[in-house]
């Protein structure tokens, strides 16, 4: 989506929050091994996320550490 379609899709009636990314993908042919699946995304700012970002639980601050025992 370009800025503009992103402007228009956060004018939908329902629609919270509208982000834009740009993503591009290919595979790694290697001879005599599985072909690998590689995919880049590129977000302007990282910073500034809401959509399809990880928040706590309900009740808690900070979203636990892999392998604390909480997951």
């Amino acid at each position: 989506m370009d800025e503009d379609s992103v402007e228009l899709a956060r004018q939908v009636a329902g629609v919270d929050a509208v982000e834009g990314q740009s993503t591009t993908s290919a595979n790694i042919i290697q001879e005599g091994k599985d072909d690998v699946f590689i995919q880049f995304t590129a977000i302007e700012n990282t910073h500034s996320l809401t959509v399809n970002t990880l928040k706590p639980t309900w009740g808690e601050s900070s979203i636990p550490s892999l392998g604390d025992g909480k997951c």
